[in-house]
Parts: structure tokens; C-alpha cells; sequence
């Protein structure tokens, strides 16, 4: 298998239900097995603050601290090219969030993302597909600040000098003095925002390239899937020159800049770029968000993630760590079989699932554990 990633040990302090729960996954597949609402999912979405220090479920970082507690501990020796880490995320009700990497604390909470990749794949995932530009501009972002740190510090300057621009927007017209200054922020965003575009750009063609693919073998080599980037700033479908992308960007963005400025003053609002934009996906010429079948909508969320594993694998080396909350529930077993096989080949993988029917996993190859109450122990077949 060379060289993995995998998480060997684990702990949550305070985290939703889990009073207090360490465990020591296999390295291949752990399967945590339970009824509702006993805290399989919250198992799942430790592992992945630990990747991402954010959870895929709530902006609400108190939201996770278990009842009459005042802070939750998630703690995790990850195995990286061989070389172990002590990965440690808090989030204190009146102290806010800390992250430490082997016991050292980072200034920055988003530091801690690249120490460990994960992909998590659960039922909300359609929501990528048919809800808001927000979550599929959040799905690409993700997806690259895992493995370009770069990226991650560029959307984090993006956001920031939005937010100023944004400030000045709504003063500028009582006090025209501002409009200096807006040239500046503009000048920046027109910088930082084509090096973020050129990335998405780049890193959503290999991704229709990798999930194309995948999704054909889902769907009995019957559907297509296409990635169409929706840009307030560049048009056809998204398309840029293979030469110098990012000089071309600067100045489509520094353009279109200065033609919604009037309506942005106006509105007191940031009008184009990056986090204005959107993306389309399409299955046999159909755009899925308006026309596509819960079903076309949920394959092709599932297409889309696979291919994100794929991408990541390709960048750092190593597959990242997979969970799986729920998923087999919303498919038959034949498809759960082939997609567990797939993504279990050289990948740990974590999933939830009721009982073991329809997942079809040998004796030797999985940890089996059971859930109840927020209390996890390890699970002998019968």
C-alpha cells in the first residue's frame, strides 16, 4: 500500500454527546454501527475539525460543546508519510477556538489545515448541488486549501480586504475622501482575487476530468457530468488562455472592478469576484441544480467527492482519510459495495451505518464499533 495516512488514535472530551471517548481505529476500515441519535455522526465530524478546524455541519463552534460543559476537546496522533503528529483542536465557550500541532500552539486556527486531509461524504452533500452558491464555493475552497496552503492564505487576504471594502462601501457616500482608498482595495482584490480565480479555474478542470469518469462507472456509463464555472468576471464558461492565466484575470477583474463601482456605492455592497461566483454542474447537458432528479443530484455529489479523494491523492501523495456518515442508506447495495471498494483500496475509512446489511465487508477488513448514548466500544459479530 505505501506509504498512508491514517489516524491511530482519538479522543473527544465534552464534544456534543461524547462525554469522554477514545478510540484506537483500524487502518483500513472502521465502521461505526448504532441506532439514530447516538453520536455516530459527532464521531465523524471530530475527525474531520481535525482536518479542516471547522465542522461540516455548523458555523457554530459552541454548538458543539456538550450540555452544562464549558469546552470540548478533540484530540488525534495522525500517521503522515510515516511520521506521527499530535493534532489538538478546543473550543472554549468564553475563550473561543485553539489548535495546537505536538503541543505547540498555532496563532492561526487555519494553520492547522494541510496537517491531515479528509474527505467526508454524508446526506447533505446534495446541498452542494441544489443549494446555495455559498455551499459549492465552500466545496471547491476545502478542497484546495488541503493541499495549498497558498490558496488558503489568498482566500483569507480576499475575505479580509472585502470586508473593508465592504466597510468603506457604505461611508463612501458621506465622506468622498474614502474614494482613494477604495481604488486601493480594488487594486488588491484585482491581485489576490485573479490568483484565487486562476486556481479554481485550474483545479475544477481536473476535477471534471477525475469525476467525469468516476461518474460514468456509477451510473452504468450512461450519464456525463460537466463543471461549469459561473464567473461574474470572465465569461465562456469561465474559460481563461493557457498563457499567462493569472496576468489575464488581473485584468478582467481590474475591469470589471471599475464597471460596478457606481452600483456598488450605490448598493454599499461588493459586487464582483471570486466569492460572487458560482458553479454550474451539468449531467447530459441538464444543469442538475434545476432540472436534476434527487437521485442524478445525489450520484453526482457522490462523483464529486470521489474525485476530490482522487485530486488529493495526486497533490500530497497519499490518500486522505474518508468518512462516510450514513451514505449507504440513500443507496442500493450493489452501488454502496462498489464505492466502499473503491475508496477503501488505499484510504482509512470511517462510516456510520445502522446495522452491516448491504455493506458486505469481510471479516478481517474492518474495526467494527458500537455507538449508544455517546459511548463507543468495540463490536464482535455474532
Amino acid at each position: 500500500m505505501g506509504m498512508v495516512l491514517y489516524l491511530k488514535a482519538f479522543t473527544l472530551e465534552g464534544f456534543r454527546n461524547h462525554k469522554q471517548t477514545e478510540v484506537q481505529p483500524g487502518q483500513r476500515i472502521n465502521i461505526f454501527l448504532g441506532d439514530n441519535a447516538q453520536g455516530k455522526t459527532n464521531i465523524l465530524e471530530a475527525i474531520y475539525i481535525l482536518a479542516t478546524a471547522k465542522s461540516h455541519r455548523t458555523n457554530n463552534d459552541s454548538e458543539m460543546i456538550a450540555f452544562n460543559q464549558e469546552r470540548f476537546l478533540v484530540r488525534g496522533e495522525v500517521i503522515r508519510q510515516n511520521i506521527p503528529k499530535i493534532l489538538k483542536v478546543s473550543v472554549d465557550r468564553n475563550r473561543g477556538k485553539k489548535v495546537a500541532v505536538n503541543g505547540n500552539e498555532r496563532s492561526h486556527v487555519s494553520s492547522l489545515i494541510g496537517e491531515m486531509s479528509a474527505v467526508i461524504f454524508s446526506p447533505e452533500d446534495i446541498e452542494m448541488i441544489r443549494g446555495s452558491p455559498l455551499l459549492r464555493r465552500r466545496f471547491i475552497d476545502i478542497a484546495i486549501s488541503q493541499t495549498s496552503p497558498s490558496y488558503l492564505h489568498n482566500l483569507q487576504r480576499y475575505n479580509y480586504i472585502i470586508k473593508q471594502k465592504n466597510r468603506i462601501l457604505k461611508q463612501i457616500v458621506r465622506d468622498r475622501k474614502l474614494n482613494d482608498l477604495l481604488e486601493v482595495y480594488n487594486a488588491q482584490l484585482a491581485d489576490v482575487g485573479s490568483k484565487i480565480l486562476s486556481k479554481r479555474l485550474s483545479i475544477l478542470k481536473r476535477l471534471e476530468d477525475t469525476s467525469s469518469h468516476i461518474h460514468k462507472s456509477l451510473t452504468d456509463e450512461e450519464e456525463t457530468i460537466r463543471i461549469e464555472y459561473v464567473s461574474t468576471v470572465l465569461e465562456h464558461r469561465g474559460q481563461i488562455p493557457n498563457s499567462d492565466p493569472e496576468a489575464y484575470t488581473i485584468d478582467r477583474l481590474g475591469e470589471k472592478l471599475k464597471e460596478v463601482r457606481g452600483e456598488e456605492i450605490r448598493r454599499g455592497l461588493s459586487l464582483a469576484g471570486p466569492h460572487r461566483d458560482d458553479i454550474a454542474f451539468h449531467v447530459n447537458g441538464i444543469n442538475l441544480r434545476a432540472y436534476g432528479s434527487q437521485g442524478q443530484q445525489r450520484t453526482a455529489a457522490i462523483s464529486l467527492k470521489m474525485g476530490e479523494v482522487e485530486l488529493i491523492k495526486e497533490d500530497i501523495g497519499e490518500y486522505p482519510i474518508i468518512l462516510l456518515d450514513d451514505l449507504f442508506s440513500e443507496l442500493d447495495s450493489l452501488r454502496s459495495r462498489a464505492i466502499l471498494k473503491t475508496l477503501s483500496k488505499e484510504a482509512q475509512v470511517f462510516l456510520t451505518s445502522v446495522n452491516l446489511n448491504g455493506l458486505a465487508v469481510s471479516e478481517g477488513d474492518a474495526s467494527l464499533f458500537l455507538v449508544s448514548s455517546g459511548e463507543v466500544e468495540t463490536y464482535e459479530r455474532k
